[in-house]
């Protein structure tokens, strides 16, 4: 597992806070890092569902915020990969993967965070989302960043539809929760992996100890570890 290039940190608004790229990716140098993966925490900015202006407006200080990070990587010279954070709002508002895959050419990776944004299968219009969502990766060779936890409602499991369907879609198990969960999903399906980012030291251990060393990336979280 490659310490060196931390799969999982996030740049822009959280909480009462608010991490530049700038701030970030120098930060993450100084940790002895190359490179990383990285997301915008603005994506979950409150929203109204019946107020398309406001919708429409975070996407694109979203979309702005990921470009001028890209621009500080570069002159930073680190080796800064663009995910893109999958609001369903935005795409309930018209937005598309085309349109997003125009504006930010450079994205290489999606993230789905159930908790935040009510990735519910069992909701209609959220399973075709997930399903354009998986055949948008499988078509760019974007892999996909899921939050997983505890709760009914990030539970990694309740997504096994997806990860059959569409096998080709490398998809990381974000903290690798719950471990009885998660390891199901390693033994039956080869695509998948998971991350550090705020894993239980047991739960890690386990995985090391279990063969599953292989499945692992390494990511922190960073800036929301130190927050």
């Amino acid at each position: 597992m490659d310490e060196g290039f931390d799969h999982h940190v996030h740049i822009g608004q959280w909480r009462d806070r608010y991490f530049s790229a700038k701030e970030v990716f120098s930060n993450l140098q100084q940790q002895g890092k190359v490179g990383c993966n990285f997301m915008s925490t603005t994506s979950c900015g409150p929203l109204h569902p019946d107020n398309k202006k406001e919708i429409i407006s975070l996407y694109e200080k979203v979309r702005d915020e990921v470009k001028n990070a890209l621009l500080t990587a570069k002159e930073l010279h680190i080796d800064a990969k663009a995910y893109y954070w999958v609001v369903p709002l935005f795409h309930f508002s018209g937005i598309t993967f085309d349109q997003v895959l125009t504006e930010v050419p450079e994205y290489c990776g999606l993230k789905i965070h159930p908790r935040s944004h009510n990735w519910n299968p069992e909701i209609p219009e959220r399973a075709e989302l997930l399903t354009q969502t998986f055949d948008y990766a499988a078509t760019h060779n974007h892999p996909i960043i899921l939050h997983t936890g505890i709760s009914e409602d990030d539970s990694p499991c309740l997504y096994e539809k997806w990860y059959k369907d569409f096998p080709t879609v490398k998809v990381t198990l974000a903290h690798c929760r719950n471990l009885k969960e998660v390891t199901y999903l390693f033994d039956k399906y080869s695509q998948l992996y998971g991350d550090t980012a705020f894993i239980p030291q047991e739960n890690l251990e386990y995985l090391l100890q279990n063969g599953y060393e292989k499945r692992l990336v390494y990511g922190s979280d960073y800036p929301i570890n130190k927050s």
